[in-house]
């Protein structure tokens, strides 16, 4: 399970942004891939792959015929999903009402989004990428978050490189 999890991961880090609709696939299988390892604790893990293709597919359904919603969508989901990432990485439990910080950070990630589309996509794409291939780790702090830092940067530095060389994706 862990190939699927660094080839999304790959991807996000390095097109997040080119391929906006594989930003919100993708994004929508991190959330439920991992809305599905906090929820169904039980779940096997072909039910956690199967969670995470089918909101997946729901962000590129969204995406590719809702485009105005799909860039909300995105932005709640990449904010999350970071948000739940960061916690986890500090330590900070996920349960109760700590869960409202993930939606705190699902509408700050709809603000940036809407915003500042094209550096939002890049933050954004990057920064869940970096999470997802630190998930696949067993480093041990400080050596996950330093990681997590090179790797958000390498894919800014690398995705904000490529705007000036593409066309801004179509979103309307």
């Amino acid at each position: 399970m862990d190939w699927f999890q660094i080839l999304i991961a790959l991807a996000l880090v390095m097109a997040g942004r080119r391929l906006y609709w594989v930003f919100l696939a993708c994004v929508g299988f991190a959330a439920g891939f991992t809305l599905a390892t906090e929820v169904f604790a039980n779940a096997t893990d072909m039910e956690i792959i199967i969670v995470g293709l089918v909101l997946g597919l729901m962000g590129l359904f969204v995406a590719l015929f809702l485009q105005k919603a799909a860039i909300g969508v995105g932005g709640f989901l990449g904010g999350s999903y970071i948000t739940l990432a960061m916690m986890d990485l500090v330590g900070v439990p996920t349960a109760g009402l700590n869960l409202l910080i993930p939606l705190l950070g699902g509408l700050v990630g709809i603000i940036l989004l809407v915003m500042l589309f094209d550096a939002a996509l890049v933050l954004l794409s990057s920064i869940a990428g970096a999470a997802l291939l630190v998930q696949v780790t067993t480093l041990n702090p400080p050596y996950d978050t330093l990681l997590f830092l090179v790797i958000a940067i390498f894919g800014m530095m690398f995705q904000f490189r490529l705007i000036g060389k593409s066309p801004r994706p179509v979103h309307t």
